[in-house]
């Protein structure tokens, strides 16, 4: 299966969306394993401009356009199996606070960094 994201907000909703993939990610593989079954999940990540609206006559529907979802689609169709791949301006975001591994001029969500904090 396949999922993309498309991040619009500011703050911690970058960060919410990036744990989001990872996540779905992790919960896959271990769903997968559990199960027994071997399906691969990729996940895209964009980030930019996008404006939403409804449209359809008798059934309404509700969906996102603009270059950050199409960008965040070509991140999701090109990703590595079982990887969450990032636009280079997801990655610039992220790079504080998780370890972003680059393969192949493309840009992937491997963990959250942790950090040391002094107690007295």
């Amino acid at each position: 299966d396949a999922y993309y994201a498309a991040d619009f907000l500011h703050g911690t909703h970058t960060e919410r969306i990036a744990d989001f993939g990872l996540s779905i990610v992790q919960c896959m593989k271990e769903l997968l394993s559990h199960l027994g079954v071997e399906l691969r999940i990729s996940v895209g990540i964009a980030t930019g401009g996008m404006m939403a609206g409804f449209f359809g006559f008798n059934k309404f529907c509700y969906d996102l356009y603009g270059p950050a979802v199409e960008e965040a689609e070509r991140m999701e169709q090109t990703s590595l199996p079982s990887y969450v791949q990032l636009s280079p301006a997801f990655a610039d975001k992220m790079r504080a606070a998780y370890i972003i591994e680059e393969i192949d001029e493309k840009y992937f969500i491997v963990g959250k960094k942790s950090f040391k904090i002094n107690a007295y």
